[in-house]
């Protein structure tokens, strides 16, 4: 294989299964220069270039006696927002549940999480569950902004985040999961985790 490539310049790159990047913002992270020969490229420096961006899931490659190097990626699917706080940086969460921090402009209208998880960076089964649940129903998924999900065991929610007056949230707060529509819109319990 490397035999056949050996001294094959590298003309073009082409990309395919990308949608929330372009094919040129994948081709500039792998900053692989026209003219570097074909047979030094291997799967590995591929694979540690596009770790770096985060909305890539997987990679892989083939190399063409013509020159290109085809890459097909596949990218994560946000599928809701994260903060563990009101403070705290806005993260994504792919369909797997895996808190991973991205440009949210690619994912478009999406519900918010809100709350803390035991080890921090992976949503319980069930949430995700909740959250396949309202991309599924066209109602809900409509407006997905304007929807909240909140955490079972959080402690002591913000008042104004929650739109609540305190004594009402610290009811709700272990309850179970707590689907909010709108700022100050209507609250459901859906159960505990």
């Amino acid at each position: 294989d490397l035999l056949l490539y050996h001294g094959l310049p590298l003309q073009q790159i082409a990309v395919q299964g990308s949608s929330s990047l372009t094919p040129k913002a994948i081709v500039q992270s792998l900053k692989l220069e026209a003219g570097r020969s074909l047979d030094s490229i291997g799967p590995e420096e591929l694979r540690g270039a596009i770790k770096r961006e985060p909305w890539i899931e997987s990679l892989r490659s083939l190399r063409l006696p013509s020159g290109t190097l085809i890459i097909s990626v596949v990218e994560r699917e946000a599928i809701a927002r994260w903060r563990t706080d009101p403070t705290s940086v806005l993260a994504l969460i792919d369909d797997h549940g895996e808190r991973f921090a991205a440009r949210i402009g690619p994912a478009g209208p999406m519900p918010l999480v809100l709350g803390k998880v035991s080890g921090g960076t992976h949503l319980p089964t069930s949430a995700i569950k909740i959250l396949a649940e309202i991309r599924r129903h066209v109602v809900l998924a409509g407006d997905a902004n304007a929807l909240t999900l909140h955490l079972p065991g959080q402690q002591r929610p913000d008042p104004e985040l929650m739109g609540r007056d305190s004594a009402t949230i610290d009811t709700d707060a272990d309850a179970g999961y707590i689907l909010q529509i709108g700022d100050r819109g209507l609250r459901v319990l859906l159960g505990s985790n």
